[in-house]
């Protein structure tokens, strides 16, 4: 009834005083059951649960924080049975007043951007905290019937962002089904992070 410990070791390669951190975390039937919440010997540690076990315990969430991770030193944190910090959740205007800028191009097929008010309108809110809050954007490629362009961004509360960007191919209803060979990019605040050659099938 009282729940269990459970541990995870963050560790850096470069020394941060503040360094975010974003992981799913599968809990066992029963080891937060209904009505519990988790709380963390690392300050402000936001729990965002997703999904539940048909005993209504928790089953998965998403752990973020802020970490005072050192070069070479693991830091081990302990999710208890106890009450989870609050606070106001990070919000878009946040998001927008970083400057953050993002595209994907996709050869001839066309490129998408996202700048200022564009952050204002995510396709999906998928967590939402006062640690981290993070969205789901999405944008067509061009005049292309099937290419779309996938943004998840994750906003911390030291101002950290995380971008992770991916191509869809995947219509399964849409006229003319083809792979799509191009040169794909993404470039995240003037600086190009990934460039590649490749043959996207459809459905994928």
């Amino acid at each position: 009834p009282n729940g269990v410990t459970l541990l995870f070791t963050l560790s850096s390669e470069r020394s941060q005083l503040a360094a975010p951190f974003c992981l799913g975390y599968a809990f066992r039937k029963g080891d937060v059951p209904v009505g519990q919440t988790l709380s963390s010997n690392i300050i402000n540690l936001q729990i965002t649960p997703k999904n539940y076990w048909p005993d209504g315990s928790l089953k998965f969430a998403i752990v973020a924080g802020v970490a005072p991770l050192q070069v070479n030193s693991p830091l081990t944190a302990t999710l208890t049975a106890g009450t989870q910090a609050t606070g106001v959740a990070l919000t878009t205007l946040s998001l927008r007043a970083t400057g953050i800028q993002a595209s994907v191009a996709c050869g001839n097929y066309g490129s998408v951007n996202w700048i200022a008010s564009d952050w204002d309108a995510p396709f999906q809110i998928w967590v939402s905290g006062p640690q981290m809050s993070s969205w789901i954007y999405r944008k067509p490629v061009g005049a292309d019937a099937h290419l779309v362009a996938w943004l998840e961004v994750r906003l911390f509360s030291n101002g950290a962002v995380e971008v992770f960007p991916w191509i869809e191919n995947g219509y399964l209803r849409v006229a003319a089904p083809t792979s799509k060979a191009s040169t794909f990019s993404f470039t995240l605040g003037g600086t190009q992070r990934f460039n590649a050659a490749i043959d996207l099938p459809n459905h994928c």
